[in-house]
């Protein structure tokens, strides 16, 4: 772990956090100490992580411990939209969520196939409305990209916050994936909901919104210069 990943983590911490102090403490005694075990780091731990790849997970799951982040498991995926609207983070979902995914579990009598066709029209207008309603309420909807697992991260920052991290790469694990903040994975959360319906959708469709280019650590003025 680099002098700037460090410099990452503890101004990421503080920046999503909204300057939580438990959370900042939290992370410098990690970056002093580096979490090694699954109890430290929070996530199952194979004892072939570098530091960074722990420290960065410690930080994920200290964030969603203080309620700074949502985590949403495969299996339950569809739960998310009503925690967003239960914690008041969103008024209301868009129509076309609806017409994608009934959220009482009900597909009525439609086949597999037919419940798999709505999900392909649908979603990915209803992954923008979303998109565009965080951003309407200047919370803008960012992914916290952990390398695999089965939860999915979301993270509602400042807008100036939003900005600065944006699809940027923060380092990688053991074995070379990306560890990032990113824009909504929904590519990622289209798999989770083929694994939760069991229905058998295929890549995602072309215009679900998906991964952008990541930018590197290097290539952020504020924490290179700071």
């Amino acid at each position: 772990m680099d002098t700037l990943q460090q410099k990452a983590l503890l101004r990421l911490a503080h920046d999503l956090s909204r300057g939580d102090a438990k959370v900042i403490r939290a992370m410098k005694a990690a970056i002093a100490n580096p979490p090694s075990t699954t109890e430290e780091v929070g996530f199952y731990v194979s004892g072939n992580e570098n530091e960074f790849e722990n420290c960065f997970r410690k930080l994920c799951g200290l964030l969603e411990d203080r309620e700074h982040v949502i985590g949403v498991e495969d299996k339950y995926c569809f739960d998310i939209f009503e925690q967003w609207t239960e914690a008041g983070q969103l008024e209301r979902l868009p129509n076309s969520l609806f017409k994608a995914i009934p959220l009482d579990d009900t597909f009525g009598d439609s086949s597999p196939e037919n419940r798999a066709e709505k999900l392909r029209q649908y979603f990915p207008n209803a992954a923008r409305e979303i998109d565009q309603a965080f951003a309407a309420r200047e919370t803008p909807l960012l992914s916290l990209d952990t390398a695999g697992g089965d939860t999915l991260l979301f993270v509602t920052p400042e807008p100036d916050t939003a900005e600065r991290w944006r699809d940027v790469e923060l380092g990688e694990t053991h074995d070379g994936e990306s560890l990032s903040v990113r824009s909504p994975m929904w590519h990622k959360f289209w798999k989770f909901i083929a694994y939760s319906s069991g229905l058998k959708l295929g890549k995602p469709p072309a215009d679900l919104p998906g991964d952008r280019p990541l930018r590197q650590l290097s290539e952020l003025a504020f924490l290179r210069d700071s």
